[in-house]
C-alpha cells in the first residue's frame, strides 16, 4: 500500500522545539508573578513534558547499529533474493517504535518484500523513485532484532541501496532522529538480463579453418600427445588415416591444448536508440518512413540483444571460450572493456549488461535539421579492437552500421551481428547474419 506523503528522517515537532519550551517556561513565570497558580501547573507540566520527550527522542537513537547483508545479490528475472537487516540497540533506553527506511529501486527491476510500505516524502515529485519503509513496534534494551526480506527480480536492472537508515524517537513521534548506513556498507542489487536459449555452434567454429575445437580450446597440430579410437562426434580431420591403413582400428589424435578462443563482444548500444518518438508520432498519417523504428520497437530490440548476448555469454563461458565484451558510453557507465578468462565466469560482464542505459546524448539542433540521428552514435573504449581473436558487433540495423569501427577491422575478423536489415550489412564484405539467428530455434 502506498502513501503519497509521508515525514521521514530526523525533525522535531513545533510543540517541543525551543521557542515552544521557552514559551512554556514564560508562561510559568507569569502565571507565578500573578498568582495564577492552576494555569503555572498547567504550564509546567507542558514544560516538563517537553524536557522527557525532548530527552528521551534525542537518546533514542543513540547506540543503535544498523547492518545488511545479502549472501547472493545477482540473480536472474523470476528469481528472488534475500536481504538481511540486523538491528542492534545497545543502552538501556528501549525504542518504543523504529523505522527502516530505504530508498526503492528506480525501474521497479526488483519486487519488494510486501512488508515494505512505498510511500514519497514529502516536497517530492510523484514521478520520483518510491522509497521504502517498515516500522517496529517495540525493540527492547541491548537487544537485536533480523530481518528476513525477501525481494523478487523482475526484469533487467540495477538496485543501487543509496540510502539505508533506522529512524526513531519519543514515544509520540514529536522528535525523530535518524542513523543512516554508511555508503561503503550497501549491497548493490542487479537483475540480469532474462536467459534464452541460444545457438552456440557459430563461435564454436575456428573461423581460419573451419574446424571445430574441444570445448572451444585451439590445439597445435605438430604437438601429438596421444590417440585413442573413433568416437561420434570426432573430427574427421584428427582421424589417423596411416594407422587405420594398417588395420589398427580408427584412431584420433590428441593434439596439445594451446590457448583457448578468443572473442570479443562489441554491442553497439546508441544505435537502439536511434529515434525515441512513440509509433504515433513517427507516422500519423499511417505511412512509415524507410528504416524508421518507434521507441517502443528500439527498447524491445535492446532487450533481445542484451538477452541473446548475455545468454552467449554464459554458454561459452562453460565452455572455456576466453571472452570480452566492450560496451560504450552509458548512462551509468564509462566506456570499458570487460575480460572473462576461461574458468573465472562471466558475472560481471552480465552485472554491466544488466545496468546498461543508452546515453542519448543529442546532437546539435542544425545536425537534426539536415536529418541527422538525434542522437550522437556509441562511444566506444581505446581498447574496443582486440589483438587477436573474432569480433562480433551487435547493432540495430545494417542500415547504419559503425563505420568508426568498420574501418578499424578484417572482413575475415569481424562478424555483424544485426537486429533488422541484415542483408544490407552483407554487402559491406563482412560476414553477417540477423540477431533473431542465435537464438536456438530461430529465423536462419
Amino acid at each position: 500500500m502506498e502513501r503519497k506523503a509521508a515525514q521521514a528522517g530526523s525533525g522535531t515537532s513545533m510543540l517541543v522545539s525551543g521557542g515552544a519550551l521557552a514559551a512554556w517556561a514564560v508562561g510559568v513565570l507569569l502565571c507565578l508573578q500573578f498568582s495564577l497558580l492552576p494555569a503555572a501547573a498547567l504550564f509546567l507540566g507542558f514544560l516538563i513534558l517537553g524536557l522527557i520527550l525532548r530527552f528521551w527522542g534525542e537518546r533514542a537513537i543513540r547506540h543503535v547499529s544498523l547492518s545488511v547483508s545479502c549472501p547472493r545479490p545477482h540473480i536472474f528475472p523470476g528469481q528472488t533474493l534475500s536481504l538481511s537487516y540486523t538491528l542492534t540497540n545497545d543502552k538501556i533506553l528501549p525504542l518504543l517504535w523504529l523505522d527502516l527506511t530505504q530508498n526503492g529501486p528506480e525501474t521497479d527491476c526488483f519486487q519488494p518484500d510486501p512488508a515494505f510500505e512505498a510511500y514519497h516524502e514529502a516536497g517530492t515529485a510523484s514521478e520520483a523513485p518510491a522509497s521504502l519503509r517498515q516500522t517496529f513496534s517495540f525493540i527492547g534494551s541491548y537487544q537485536s532484532l533480523t530481518l528476513e526480506s525477501h525481494w523478487q527480480g523482475v526484469h533487467r536492472g540495477i538496485y543501487r541501496i543509496e540510502h539505508l537508515a533506522a529512524c526513531s524517537g519519543d514515544g509520540f513521534g514529536l522528535v525523530q532522529r535518524e542513523q543512516s548506513l554508511p555508503a561503503g556498507q550497501m549491497p548493490t542489487l542487479a537483475v540480469y538480463p532474462r536467459p534464452v536459449e541460444v545457438d552456440l555452434s557459430p563461435f564454436l567454429t575456428n573461423q581460419w579453418d573451419c574446424d571445430t575445437g574441444r570445448h572451444g580450446f585451439l590445439e597445435d597440430n605438430t604437438i601429438l600427445r596421444g590417440n585413442r579410437e573413433y568416437m561420434p562426434g570426432d573430427n574427421w580431420k584428427a582421424i589417423n588415416w596411416r594407422m587405420a591403413a594398417r588395420e589398427q582400428g580408427l584412431p584420433v589424435n590428441l593434439y596439445e591444448t594451446i590457448r583457448p578462443r578468443a572473442i570479443r563482444f562489441i554491442l553497439d548500444g546508441e544505435s537502439f536508440c536511434t529515434d525515441k518518438r512513440p509509433a504515433s508520432e513517427i507516422s500519423p498519417s499511417g505511412e512509415e518512413e524507410e528504416g524508421t523504428v518507434s521507441s517502443e520497437e528500439n527498447a524491445a530490440l535492446l532487450e533481445e540483444a542484451l538477452e541473446i548476448l548475455a545468454s552467449l555469454l554464459t554458454g561459452l563461458s562453460d565452455r572455456q571460450m576466453s571472452l570480452s565484451l566492450s560496451l560504450p558510453r552509458s548512462r551509468r557507465f564509462r566506456p570499458m572493456t570487460l575480460n572473462a578468462a576461461p574458468g573465472d565466469g562471466v558475472s560481471d560482464l552480465l552485472f554491466h549488461l544488466a545496468g546498461y542505459d543508452c546515453a542519448e546524448t543529442p546532437v546539435s539542433e542544425e545536425a537534426q535539421e539536415a536529418g541527422a540521428s538525434p542522437f550522437l552514435p556509441s562511444v566506444f573504449p581505446e581498447d574496443v579492437i582486440p589483438t587477436e581473436g573474432s569480433v562480433w558487433i551487435i547493432t540495430r540495423s545494417g542500415r547504419s552500421l559503425p563505420a568508426n569501427l568498420l574501418t578499424r577491422l578484417r572482413p575475415a575478423q569481424a562478424h555483424l551481428v544485426c537486429a533488422q536489415d541484415w542483408e544490407l550489412a552483407a554487402r559491406t564484405g563482412f560476414a553477417a547474419l540477423p540477431l533473431e539467428s542465435l537464438r536456438k530455434g530461430g529465423n536462419q
